[in-house]
């Protein structure tokens, strides 16, 4: 029998920020792969910031409106994403067209961008995708 790893909020949020970086370069003009990406960056970042509540010992609320999300960051002291409240509106349309079907004319320059500063924090983040409470590293909590 093999042991196999929990999958995890971050791993999750990886493979859609990998999937939206799959389609982008297919999508050129095509509203559809540029939604269809659009959707994944979203679900990325609503997933990263997921995932920063949790190991911060943060529950996060069952919503996928991200000013929410923010604004339980904000309350948890977690300052890992600053670029995240002068873009809650273009990232809930981002899940909101796809589910409703809508186009939604965003540019494949700003899903790019959202895309990047997702994919900066993997690296931040990786080390506290373990499982084991005893050897988690300190949470991104402001001390302040």
């Amino acid at each position: 029998m093999s042991m196999t790893r929990k999958i995890t909020l971050f791993d999750r949020a990886k493979t859609d920020l990998q999937s939206a970086r799959l389609i982008l370069p297919q999508s050129d003009s095509d509203e559809l792969l540029i939604d269809v990406a659009a959707y994944h960056v979203q679900q990325g970042i609503e997933k990263l910031v997921k995932f920063a509540l949790t190991i911060n010992g943060v529950k996060h609320r069952q919503t996928h409106d991200m000013a929410i999300l923010h604004e339980q960051l904000e309350g948890a002291g977690i300052m890992l994403f600053p670029w995240l409240y002068k873009n809650i509106d273009t990232i809930n349309s981002m899940r909101l067209g796809y589910e409703m079907a809508v186009t939604l004319m965003l540019s494949q320059k700003k899903i790019i961008q959202l895309l990047n500063l997702a994919e900066e924090l993997l690296p931040v983040l990786q080390p506290l995708n373990i499982e084991d409470d005893a050897t988690k590293p300190e949470s991104f909590v402001d001390p302040s």
